[in-house]
């Protein structure tokens, strides 16, 4: 759902352009295209129980997914809402995807 591969997403936290918060976020929508297994190496180990507790507790419904706050340059066309449900979506649908990886692990 993100347009950056995890790999692009952690050099730019990296670089300060993006917070740890959003890696983490991002991270967990990436696992909708990309499986946690390739994913979670990649993780800064400062980050990586952020996303463990996000992938083993994920929300009940898309719409109990955090909203999404960003700002940008969009078109006329742009739908706000659409894009929050789109995001959301993806949210919930990698932190389920997240939650089946982790807790197929051995203890």
């Amino acid at each position: 759902m993100t347009e950056l591969s995890p790999k692009q997403l952690v050099a730019a936290y990296n670089r300060g352009m993006i917070t740890g918060h959003e890696l983490t976020f991002r991270l967990i929508e990436a696992a909708v295209d990309c499986p946690p297994e390739i994913i979670l190496p990649l993780v800064p180990e400062e980050l990586r129980d952020d996303v463990r507790q996000r992938g083993l507790r994920p929300p009940e419904t898309p719409e109990a997914v955090p909203r999404i706050i960003a700002s940008g340059c969009f078109t006329e066309t742009f739908d706000r809402n659409t894009w929050q449900r789109e995001q959301q979506v993806a949210y919930y649908d990698g932190a389920w995807r997240w939650h089946r990886f982790l807790t197929a692990q051995p203890t």
